[in-house]
């Protein structure tokens, strides 16, 4: 499924927006296992202890690149989600309608 064409109801679009998250940026897109890779480390991250989460989330955000993605799809389930997208989309405000799609799915 393309990322244009999502379709809101329908659980199955959620690794489709994961996946527009994820690969936002990079090309030639990346294979499936490395996605799969980077969301799962960026989620072992998310769910380890709070401060050391916030730390490690800085410094991906910082490198950017698909590590960054990662982060930003992995926060969505943390109290951090605001203020990783809001430092996300201020760096990429072009991408606000894809973390939007991901929201619906978060």
């Amino acid at each position: 499924m393309v990322e244009d064409e999502l379709k809101p109801g329908w659980d199955g679009n959620r690794p489709a927006a994961i996946s527009a998250v994820l690969c936002v940026g990079v090309t030639p897109r990346p294979p499936k296992w490395l996605q799969v890779e980077l969301f799962a480390g960026a989620r072992r991250a998310a769910g380890a202890n709070f401060a050391e989460y916030e730390s490690w989330a800085a410094e991906q955000l910082r490198l950017g690149g698909m590590r960054e993605n990662a982060v930003v799809v992995a926060a969505m389930e943390t109290a951090l989600r605001d203020r990783i997208t809001a430092t996300y989309l201020e760096k990429y405000l072009d991408r606000r309608n894809l973390i939007d799609d991901l929201r619906r799915w978060t």
